[in-house]
């Protein structure tokens, strides 16, 4: 999708420009691709920075506003806690601003 991410600290950071062939609505990034790209940034922190293999549980996304095109959004994916079973996960989607673009939280299940 043209974005790049990277890993700081215990957190994956990245970025990504949406272009004109990712609209949903006229001038506005689909939702399905911004779902997309939390998913792909808290895939990343799975396996770069907690260094596991578990299957996905569910993956919950709040929309906030519009993520426009042509215009840089930052992601950003964290451990959030660990239960006996279930690890949770959140990420989130700003825009140049820092306003909130979207944010998700994931469930994975422990082996």
């Amino acid at each position: 999708m043209g974005g790049k991410f990277w890993k700081e600290g215990r957190k994956v950071i990245g970025e990504i420009v949406p272009e004109k062939w990712q609209e949903g609505a006229k001038g506005v990034m689909h939702g399905g691709l911004v779902c997309a790209v939390l998913d792909e940034a808290i895939a990343n922190l799975i396996h770069i920075v907690l260094e596991i293999d578990v299957p996905t549980a569910g993956l919950e996304v709040r929309f906030k506003r519009p993520a426009e095109t042509g215009k840089k959004l930052k992601i950003e994916a964290e451990f959030e806690k660990e239960e006996k079973k279930i690890i949770y996960i959140k990420a989130r989607a700003t825009s140049p601003d820092g306003s909130l673009i979207a944010h998700a939280r994931g469930k994975f299940l422990k082996k």
